[in-house]
């Protein structure tokens, strides 16, 4: 009888003294290899990209020639003196204004203005809001859940109950709520 002709040996049981022997535990090398790692720059998805965006104002050019990445879960944030294009940036990159030129690619399309479907999946809130000084916070909710399908009317409800405004005994159906 030969080696190739033998039974093969029996499988081993997880934690018997036989297992043990046949596979010691693995170093630590061994089990970070084995670790599921983190994709890296290349494996990841750009959720933002631009390439040569520009934007003037008359003849001040308040965005010259940015090309940036953003990967899939970075943060990223636009830091700088007045005036050095950050408001204008993320203006066009939401498609409130138009680049004067170069290429904008939000999750993955390619687009000269942000369509409502990528815009459901971008939070941006601009610097300065507005209200309308005849609207109280409830006509304002009611306002607001236009823009959004999935809003959720009994949370922004329950919101406005527990908000400053309702604690210091203002009404939010008056007017003048939370001035």
């Amino acid at each position: 009888m030969t080696e190739s002709d033998a039974a093969p040996p029996p499988p081993l049981i997880a934690g018997s003294p036989a297992a043990a022997e046949a596979d010691p535990a693995p170093s630590a090398a061994a089990a970070a290899a084995a670790a599921p790692q983190p994709p890296t720059d290349a494996e990841r998805t750009a959720v933002l990209r631009t390439h040569g965006l520009t934007r003037r104002f008359g003849r001040f050019k308040a965005v010259d020639g940015l090309s940036l990445s953003v990967q899939e879960g970075e943060i990223y944030g636009f830091l700088g003196r007045n005036g050095a294009g950050k408001t204008t940036t993320i203006r066009m990159l939401m498609g409130i204004i138009k680049p004067g030129g170069g290429q904008i690619e939000l999750l993955g399309k390619r687009s000269r203005r942000a369509n409502a479907k990528v815009k459901r999946q971008i939070g941006y809130v601009s610097q300065s809001q507005y209200f309308y000084p005849w609207m109280n916070p409830v006509m304002l909710g009611k306002f607001c859940s236009g823009f959004y399908p999935t809003w959720d009317h009994q949370e922004y409800a329950r919101l406005l109950r527990v908000s400053t405004c309702r604690q210091t005994g203002s009404s939010p159906t008056s007017p003048a709520a939370c001035a």
